[in-house]
C-alpha cells in the first residue's frame, strides 16, 4: 500500500474557485443555499481525486487540509457558519463516500488519511459518531477525538488501539496527521499499512497525481511516476517507501535514521548520516551482496538489476538481516562479543541484535562492554581478566600475565573499560576475523 495526496486548489490570487465555494450564489440572509453548492462542489472534487488515485494504483488517499475553514479566510463570506451548515450533511456524505469507495476499489480496503482535520469531515463529535473511527487529536477549535460512544470504559489511547486492532472490514478510516505521527505504535497494528510518516509538515506536494515527485520536507511516500527520477527526503523515520517505483530511480535522504523499502527498480540509495536500513522484498539467496569501498556496496539481483548503496548500515531481506557497518556499531558489537563471550558468540544472531539496538540507541561502548561482562556472570576481577585473556589470545593466562590487569581493576578501572580495551586490540580483531566481516557483514535478529 502507498499513498498519494492532494490539496484544495486555489485561484492564483488565493481565493477559492467559484465552482467549489459558489460565491456568486451567496445570499447573506440564507447562507445555507450557498453552502449546499459549496458542499456539492467540494464533494465532487474529493470524489474525483479519490477515483483518480485508485485508478492509478493507490489504495490510500491523503487529504491535505480539504475544507479546513481557515483555508477560506478572509475570502470566505460564510465564516464559521460553514462548519455548522456542513455538519448536517456529513452523515449523508459518509454513506456516499463509503458506497463510492466500495464501487471503485474491487472490495479491497481503502484508507482515507487526512490532515487535521480534513476540515469539515472531522470537525465535530457528531461527525465522529458516523465513522467507524475518526482518529484525530486536535482539529477545528482544538476538539479532541471522542471515542466514548464506542468504548465508554476505555481511555482515549486504549480506545484508539482497540479501534485499530478491531478494524478489519472494508471501509474508511480517517487518521489525523498528529495521531499519524505520534501514535506509530498503534498504527503498526494495521497489518497492511506500510506507510508510517509524519504528514504534518507536508502542505503542498502532490505525489503521484501531478507535479514533481520530489519531496523535501519528508517523510512521506516517494513514488516515481517516470523513469530516471531522483526522490529526495529529509526523513526522521520511519520509511521512505518505494513500492511501485519506475526504473532507474535514486533515493537520497538526510542525516537521520532512515529506512528505505526498495525493489529491483531502485538503482541507488544515498544517505548522509544516521543508522540507515534498506529493506529488500526478496530473500538473501536471490541477490549477491558486495562491498565496493568502505562506505559503498552493491546488491545485485539474479535477474541482473543492481542497487548501489552509499552510507547504508543495515540490510533486511525476507529471510535474514545483515549489519554492514563493520567500521561502526556492527564492528563494535562484534568486538565486544568476541572478547567477552568468545568468537563463536558472533554466530548468536540474537546477541548481535541486542548489541546493535543498544549502540544504535546511544549507549557507549564501555557501558555495553560492562553489560556484557555482567551477562557473562564474571563476578571477580580474576574471572574478568582470565576470560578476556582466553578469548582474545586463545591461551590460559598465567598469574603473572593477569597481575597488571587485575591491579588496574583493583585501582578503580571499570570492567567495561578493560573489556573494551581488550575488545579493540589487534589480537581480538584478528581472532574474530574482522577483516572478513568487513566483506560480508554480520547477521543479526532485530530487536522488536
Amino acid at each position: 500500500m502507498y499513498f498519494g495526496q492532494f490539496q484544495l486548489p486555489l485561484n492564483a490570487d488565493g481565493t477559492v474557485p467559484s465552482y467549489i465555494a459558489g460565491y456568486k450564489y451567496y445570499d447573506p440572509n440564507n447562507a445555507g443555499s450557498s453552502v449546499r453548492f459549496w458542499y456539492q462542489g467540494w464533494k465532487d472534487l474529493v470524489f474525483g481525486k479519490i477515483k483518480e488515485a485508485i485508478s492509478n494504483g493507490f489504495n490510500g488517499i491523503f487529504l491535505d487540509d480539504i475544507g479546513k475553514t481557515n483555508n477560506f479566510k478572509p475570502n470566505n463570506p460564510f465564516g464559521n457558519e460553514i462548519v455548522a451548515d456542513i455538519d448536517d450533511k456529513m452523515a449523508d456524505f459518509v454513506s456516499e463516500i463509503r458506497a463510492f469507495l466500495t464501487s471503485i476499489s474491487n472490495g479491497e480496503k481503502t484508507y482515507l488519511v487526512g490532515n487535521d482535520p480534513i476540515g469539515i469531515l472531522m470537525s465535530s463529535p457528531q461527525v465522529a459518531k458516523n465513522f467507524d473511527a475518526v482518529l484525530n487529536e486536535g482539529g477545528i477549535n482544538s476538539r479532541s477525538v471522542d471515542l466514548s460512544h464506542m468504548y465508554p470504559d476505555l481511555s482515549t489511547s486504549e480506545a484508539l488501539k482497540k479501534v485499530v486492532e478491531n478494524y478489519q472490514q472494508f471501509g474508511v478510516t480517517v487518521l489525523g496527521h498528529d495521531w499519524f505521527a505520534n501514535k506509530l505504535e498503534i498504527l503498526k497494528l494495521i497489518k497492511d499499512l506500510d506507510v508510517y510518516s509524519n504528514l504534518g509538515v507536508v502542505t503542498s506536494y502532490q505525489i503521484g497525481f501531478q507535479g514533481p515527485d520530489l519531496l523535501k520536507y519528508g517523510p512521506l511516500v516517494l513514488t516515481a511516476t517516470e523513469d530516471n527520477q531522483v526522490l529526495s527526503g529529509t526523513s526522521n523515520l520511519p520509511f521512505i517507501y518505494s513500492s511501485g517505483i519506475k526504473l532507474n530511480s535514486t533515493f537520497s535522504s538526510g542525516s537521520n535514521n532512515d529506512q528505505f523499502k526498495v525493489n529491483k527498480n531502485v538503482t541507488s540509495i544515498i544517505d548522509s548520516g544516521g543508522i540507515d536500513t534498506a529493506w529488500f522484498d526478496v530473500p538473501f539467496s536471490a541477490v549477491k551482496f558486495q562491498f565496493t569501498s568502505t562506505s559503498d556496496s552493491t546488491v545485485t539481483y539474479k535477474t541482473n538489476e543492481l542497487t548501489r548503496l552509499h552510507d547504508i548500515e543495515r540490510l533486511i531481506f525476507s529471510d535474514k538481516s545483515i549489519a554492514i557497518d563493520i567500521n561502526g556499531n556492527a564492528g563494535t558489537t562484534a568486538k565486544i562479543l568476541g572478547a567477552v563471550f568468545g568468537k563463536d558468540s558472533l554466530s548468536n544472531k540474537q546477541y548481535v541484535g541486542i548489541g546493535l539496538s543498544l549502540l544504535d540507541a546511544g549507549m557507549s561502548t564501555t557501558t555495553l562492554a560492562s553489560l556484557a561482562v555482567d551477562a557473562a556472570n564474571l563476578k571477580t576481577n580474576d574471572q574478568i581478566v582470565s576470560t578476556l585473556w582466553k578469548n582474545v589470545f586463545g591461551t590460559t593466562a598465567s598469574i603473572s600475565d593477569k597481575a597488571p590487569y587485575i591491579k588496574l581493576l583493583d585501582d578503580g578501572m571499570t570492567p567495561g573499560t578493560l573489556a573494551w580495551l581488550a575488545a579493540d586490540t589487534t589480537f581480538n580483531k584478528v581472532n574474530i576475523n574482522l577483516v572478513g566481516l568487513a566483506q560480508t557483514g554480520i547477521e543479526y535478529i532485530p530487536v522488536s
